[in-house]
């Protein structure tokens, strides 16, 4: 059975496709999202940053942001609710945030001279990769931040995901983001689980993710070869073989 802990509306389109392709999954949704900003005020002459699907649609959300407003967005889903809006302005889609980070340093500066743009807006959750922030601002642009929502997460496994767990019912453990692996640990580690966590295979959409559970001693870690769903998908059908 594979353990799905994406956000519940995510985890249910997730199931869908696995069930579709004969896998047996549960769901148990580590966190929710809650937005905090009902209306985005873009800074004027910035280039706003996306970096996920989350934050794109609450910046969709917004009646007052120019169609001709200059992005950066990560991920080719956001890419595709941008330009079905009518955003025609998008300067880069990347397909994670190293990508990004080259295009900023081979592309965005002239870009930013010749418009005469006046920094980034990184649009995003009240959790960030922090060591692709650190690199966002080592260059001579001004960056802001808005945070647009914060994730809420759960404080203990419920009943029947615990049983799961201990009866090693669980082969797989998908995990999408750096905030999910560290309170999936933080769980485990609380509930004493530790011991038949380590039969699980985890399989995670970075090489980033993977390395946090590697570092607290779980050696059956996978990462998708491209940071999406479809990729992880197919990775998922390698290890399950």
């Amino acid at each position: 059975m594979i353990l799905i802990t994406r956000p519940l509306k995510e985890a249910r389109i997730l199931k869908s496709l696995l069930t579709e392709k004969g896998y047996s999954s549960h769901i148990f949704s580590l966190s929710r999202s809650m937005q905090i900003q009902s209306t985005i005020k873009i800074k004027k002459n910035y280039v706003t940053l996306l970096t996920s699907m989350r934050a794109t649609e609450i910046f969709l959300k917004s009646k007052y942001i120019s169609k001709r407003q200059p992005i950066m967005v990560i991920g080719a889903k956001s890419f595709k609710q941008l330009h079905t809006a009518g955003f025609n302005n998008v300067l880069h889609c990347a397909k994670d945030s190293n990508a990004m980070i080259g295009f900023i340093e081979k592309k965005l500066i002239d870009i930013y001279k010749k418009k005469n743009y006046k920094g980034i807006e990184y649009c995003s959750g009240y959790q960030i990769n922090q060591n692709f922030f650190k690199k966002l601002k080592q260059y001579n642009i001004p960056v802001k931040r808005t945070v647009l929502y914060k994730m809420n997460f759960k404080k203990s496994f419920n009943t029947i995901t615990k049983k799961l767990i201990e009866k090693n019912t669980i082969k797989v453990c998908v995990l999408y983001s750096q905030e999910n692996a560290n309170k999936f640990l933080e769980l485990v580690k609380k509930e004493k689980l530790e011991n038949h966590c380590k039969s699980i295979i985890f399989l995670t959409l970075s090489k980033d993710i993977s390395t946090i559970l590697k570092a607290s001693g779980f050696d059956k870690v996978k990462n998708a070869r491209q940071p999406n769903q479809g990729s992880l998908i197919n990775m998922l059908a390698k290890i399950v073989m």
